[in-house]
């Protein structure tokens, strides 16, 4: 064991334990970081070679080219697999866990003033294959694999809902789909239905009607959203499709995600921060705020308000600051 390279053991250990234990797409984000970034670096040096300067070296390297998610990937790929050799009484120590975990920085918030937005509308409109999926996802702001995974039995017209339930995790020319019957939080939300939402399902139905009377060799997969086979949405075509679309408005650097931030701005500035927490199914408000939108000069006037008042009233009545910022903080998801 000790004689077998880094980039061996961490090959076997890709293919032997994260394959069977984690999600299809993160066994090929691993072994594409394994290939790509840590490979070139350790090349040819065996386990015997391992040691914490060996270690922060490379994480010096890397930090100069890669983003903080990329070095977290690493560093998490790296911890597991030394933890498995100092399990196996390999190495004495894991020297991967010197390695710093890097915060995420914020990504800038789209800027598209409403013209170019209802461009982009009319565009998504005229696109017949996948016009409906990126609308969808614009008037929602579901993640991807949320909306590519919903079926027709989510939707409650009658309720005016779409349950969230699951999500399909790849899907690429040369890959597969997978769907696991939780959502990134693992945990279920209904998205309200409107009467432009309605329009739009009831269009991308009709459409799937319009594909299995035209292919012989249609498959129904029983997914709202279908290729022209009836099977899962190709994400490679789907995205090129997206490509040129934003790239036509003269913003190539927009993301399918993009779009979710721009719901996520709409429902910040037009209901509660809570509320939007709620739809876009994140786990904690501050991950809405500092991720997702901006925070208005109104909403501020009001946030300064509720401090003044609620503050104000709970130190008088019960002196307990502790109490009065628990409060605040309550008004705060509730009325931002």
């Amino acid at each position: 064991m000790n004689n077998k390279t880094i980039i061996d053991f961490l090959d076997e250990y890709n293919e032997s334990f994260i394959k069977g234990l984690k999600s299809y797409r993160t066994y090929v984000k691993y072994r594409s970081v394994i290939q790509n970034q840590i490979k070139p670096f350790f090349g040819d040096l065996s386990i015997n070679d391992l040691s914490k300067e060996l270690i922060l070296e490379y994480y010096g390297h890397i930090k100069l080219h890669y983003s903080s998610h990329t070095l977290n990937t690493n560093s998490i790929i790296l911890k597991a697999g030394l933890n498995l050799l100092k399990q196996e009484g390999v190495i004495k120590e894991n020297y991967a866990l010197f390695i710093p975990r890097e915060k995420p920085k914020p990504k800038a918030i789209p800027n598209l003033k409403r013209k170019e937005i209802e461009r982009l509308l009319e565009l998504f409109n005229e696109d017949k294959l996948y016009g409906c999926f990126f609308s969808f996802i614009y008037y929602t702001g579901t993640r991807r694999g949320e909306a590519l995974a919903i079926v027709p039995s989510d939707i409650d017209f009658e309720k005016k809902t779409i349950r969230i339930s699951k999500q399909i995790t790849l899907r690429t020319r040369n890959g597969g789909s997978e769907i696991t019957n939780h959502t990134k939080t693992k945990k279920d939300r209904f998205i309200s239905v409107d009467d432009s939402l309605h329009k739009l399902i009831e269009r991308q139905i009709k459409q799937n009607n319009r594909y299995k009377e035209k292919h012989s060799t249609y498959e129904n997969s029983g997914l709202l959203f279908q290729s022209k086979r009836g099977q899962c949405i190709c994400n490679s075509e789907l995205m090129e499709h997206f490509k040129n679309i934003v790239s036509s408005i003269g913003h190539p650097e927009l993301t399918l995600h993009d779009l979710r931030k721009l719901r996520a701005i709409h429902l910040t500035e037009t209901k509660s921060l809570e509320t939007a927490r709620k739809e876009l199914g994140h786990s904690r408000g501050t991950t809405t705020i500092n991720f997702y939108s901006t925070v208005t000069t109104s909403q501020m006037t009001v946030l300064a308000n509720h401090i003044d008042e609620v503050f104000g009233k709970y130190l008088e009545e019960n002196h307990d600051f502790e109490r009065a910022s628990y409060h605040i903080y309550q008004r705060l998801l509730s009325n931002l």
